[in-house]
């Protein structure tokens, strides 16, 4: 049986002053709302405490229907949300124009997420006299020494709570900026969402072959997914090793072309953009991420809900979502190395359960219940 947490309740007597009183207002706030995880997960945290708090999403960039045109997604939003179209390079308006939505919405808290958002709504909210949550996705970016100086300013200036979605981006964050982050709240999915289904009418839906090891990789078809990396490997596998790879880029046509220079066409399956992304993980005998960077991926924990087995790069906090007994990391950049874990994966004789593990340690309650805590905080009782 599925191990699931319990609604919200390690807050209970904040939770009841909330109630005998209007709701607090909480607005994330994101660069851009497009496909991708960490806009995934502001939609998902908005949308889950949309009972409890008056939630509120921004995206800085582009505007509302463009964003409705591009990303069916936003759709799903049942809070307000807008696109504030942000000018190219640096926009000092849009600081005033956020501080301006932040007093008309009466705003408590402002949560934003990467240092773009942190920056403009982060001053809007010191100006609108909010508190600012931040939490921080990955660290890779804190490399450049220019986004090291912006951050310690920032952080000097706002003093926002901050919160890692990952033990490695924490660990990444103390190293750069030599502070720790105020709390460590890794990223959970909805288990009622992501469930194991019937491979067989998965890939008959999705136009997939039935009777061949069939690998999926999900993404932005960008470089830093490293997707040459995987059609690299999967030309290295015998030929009843066939791989599925959902998702839209502007990579698209280039890796087409590798594909064709390596005599694999009929055993690589372009799907593009996957509405049902559910039914895509359970068509798949395994999972594959070959990311060159990244944070602390959500299509990890979310084929393993499926109960498929996860097959990924040892960079950011990537590693940390692996179901111990049944996931495989190995170093980024190697085509062998993938090719490798892919067969291991696939020859794993352990009997686990990938779902068990996610269940236990990244339901999207949960994550929600300690993120509750952090906003609560700012009612007096």
């Amino acid at each position: 049986m599925d191990v699931l947490a319990q609604p919200l309740s390690d807050y209970q007597d904040v939770n009841d002053a909330i109630q005998e009183q209007d709701k607090i207002n909480v607005v994330h706030v994101v660069q851009h709302l497009s496909q991708g995880g960490i806009e995934t997960m502001a939609v998902n945290m908005v949308n889950s405490l949309e009972d409890k708090l008056n939630m509120h999403l921004l995206s800085l960039t582009s505007d509302s229907e463009t964003i409705l045109a591009n990303w069916s997604r936003a759709s799903a939003i049942n809070v307000p949300w807008k696109g504030m179209q942000k000018s190219a390079g640096v926009d000092i308006s849009l600081i005033n124009r956020l501080a301006d939505y932040f007093h008309q919405n009466d705003i408590d808290v402002v949560h934003t997420h990467h240092i773009g958002p942190l920056l403009y709504a982060g001053l809007a909210a010191k100006k609108a006299n909010c508190r600012i949550i931040h939490t921080e996705h990955d660290a890779w970016h804190l490399s450049s020494v220019k986004h090291r100086w912006l951050q310690k300013l920032l952080l000097t200036l706002l003093k926002p709570i901050v919160i890692a979605d990952a033990t490695a981006v924490s660990k990444a964050f103390e190293q750069y900026l030599h502070r720790p982050v105020d709390d460590v709240i890794v990223n959970g999915i909805d288990l009622q969402t992501f469930v194991p289904g019937n491979q067989d009418e998965a890939r008959q839906t999705l136009g997939l072959p039935k009777g061949v090891k069939l690998v999926g990789s999900a993404g932005r078809l960008e470089t830093v997914k490293g997707h040459h990396y995987l059609i690299e490997a999967l030309s290295l596998l015998p030929s009843e090793y066939h791989l599925a790879i959902a998702g839209n880029g502007s990579l698209l046509r280039e890796l087409q072309k590798q594909v064709q220079a390596l005599n694999i066409t009929q055993r690589v399956h372009f799907l593009g953009h996957i509405e049902n992304v559910t039914q895509f993980y359970q068509a798949l005998d395994c999972f594959c991420l070959p990311s060159l960077k990244e944070g602390y991926p959500l299509s990890s924990l979310e084929a393993q809900a499926c109960d498929i087995p996860v097959v990924l790069t040892d960079v950011g906090g990537s590693k940390d979502t692996l179901c111990p007994l049944s996931g495989i990391s190995v170093l980024p950049q190697d085509s062998h190395l993938l090719a490798q874990g892919v067969q291991q994966s696939l020859s794993n004789k352990v009997d686990s359960s990938p779902r068990k593990h996610v269940c236990e340690h990244n339901n999207f309650m949960t994550t929600m219940d300690r993120y509750y805590g952090h906003y609560a905080k700012g009612i007096t009782l």
